[in-house]
């Protein structure tokens, strides 16, 4: 075999090797109520700066409007607004809205991450822990394998979820965590207790890293941190700057690393950003496109 044939070979079999490296079997969202990005730059809150060092990121990334909980964790699973998924204030229900959905699947919900995933691939484990019951209602109903549901305990919803995955190995796993944003109704954004309770979500993010690298998923995996809305005194909604921009911060195989994302980015992403990540297509009804500085890499 001549130098050229084998040296040729080599840097094929180098290729094939960094393309598996890079493929994405799982994605794990660990979603924090009422992070403002500034929050992260006040706090230093260790795990969540390993992942903006180790990953892409931007912390401007811009919530929906309005900037409450309803309307932008929908956004972030449906990849799509209000305006078509019909979610326009926490007081929506499947049978109780103004707007109804562009889409849906025969019970009013827009099609998320969740129902793409099993519409694709049904043999794939997805599961949803949160500890806001309402939640649960934003995704179809049997669309995940796992949900679990612990009213006001963050901590509980965190080790279930860590013990699933090491356990499951689920190829999404959605983790949804309420203190920091209840420390900033009770004692306001950036004061001292709610600087608090990020370092009290944080530490929550080192538990999920930590499983993640127990159950030897690594390499496989690929980290997003997310949040709904920031706020300003002891409230969110208005139409603030500190409302409305969010961290969205990535980390693992293909995920350029210590890179700012710094193209516009919209929690309306974050659903088509999962499917790709996943080789899976998106749902016609996304408007939204992934986020191509969160991409470089994968194959």
């Amino acid at each position: 075999m001549s130098h050229r044939i084998s040296g040729a070979l080599a840097v094929l079999a180098l290729a094939c090797g960094l393309a598996r490296a890079q493929t994405v079997e799982h994605v794990v969202v660990f979603g924090v109520d009422g992070l403002a990005a500034r929050a992260i730059d006040k706090s230093r809150a260790p795990n969540m700066v390993r992942l903006m060092e180790r990953g892409s990121w931007t912390l401007r990334a811009r919530s929906v409007i309005p900037t409450v909980s309803s309307p932008n964790w929908s956004a972030l699973i449906a990849g799509a607004g209000p305006d078509f998924t019909g979610v326009t204030s926490n007081d929506w229900q499947p049978n109780k809205f103004e707007i109804a959905p562009f889409c849906h699947d025969g019970a009013n919900h827009p099609p998320t991450i969740f129902g793409v995933i099993r519409k694709a691939k049904p043999a794939l484990k997805t599961a949803l822990f949160t500890d806001w019951p309402d939640f649960v209602r934003l995704v179809e109903p049997l669309a995940a394998s796992k949900v679990f549901s612990q009213p006001d305990d963050a901590g509980a919803v965190v080790r279930q979820a860590a013990s699933y995955l090491i356990g499951d190995r689920p190829t999404l796993l959605f983790i949804h965590v309420d203190n920091v944003d209840h420390a900033g109704h009770q004692s306001g954004w950036f004061s001292p207790k709610y600087l608090m309770a990020v370092h009290t979500a944080d530490d929550a993010l080192g538990s999920v890293l930590a499983a993640i690298d127990k159950a030897g998923l690594a390499a496989s995996t690929v980290v997003l941190l997310v949040a709904d809305h920031g706020g300003h005194d002891a409230k969110h909604g208005a139409m603030q700057q500190s409302d409305i921009e969010v961290p969205w911060i990535a980390m693992g195989p293909g995920v350029p690393s210590n890179r700012e994302i710094k193209s516009p980015v919209s929690v309306t992403q974050t659903a088509p950003t999962i499917a790709a990540w996943l080789g899976l297509p998106a749902n016609d009804c996304w408007v939204a496109r992934p986020v191509a500085g969160a991409m470089g890499g994968l194959r």
